[in-house]
């Protein structure tokens, strides 16, 4: 049987971000923390899983969710400039290892 692997593409992008003790960044000083977080969980993720079949799976917006309870998330803060500019990066960083994003 096929082991396929779905990871939650914002959760672990989160987790990147929030999770890096130390700010990292180009010398150009474009921030870099989350992309690098999230490089290493699926690499270290793929190494130890050895999934078949792997896909990242990214929110698209607002969802019938949002409409039907106006408090579903109503609560979360704004994604941080400096990490939206750095899901651009991991985002490419998926499509240069061809692995399928969901949204």
């Amino acid at each position: 049987m096929a082991l396929v692997l779905l990871i939650d593409g914002h959760s672990q992008a989160y987790r990147a971000y929030f999770g890096m003790k130390t700010p990292l960044s180009t010398r150009e000083g474009e921030p870099t923390a989350a992309v690098y977080g999230f490089a290493r969980k699926l690499l270290a993720t793929l190494r130890e899983v050895k999934p078949d079949y792997v896909a990242v799976a990214f929110d698209t917006g607002d969802t019938w969710r949002h409409a039907e309870f106006p408090e579903y998330k109503a609560t979360r803060d704004a994604m941080p400039d400096d990490m939206r500019t750095q899901m651009t990066r991991i985002e490419a960083m998926l499509r240069a290892f061809n692995i399928p994003i969901l949204t």
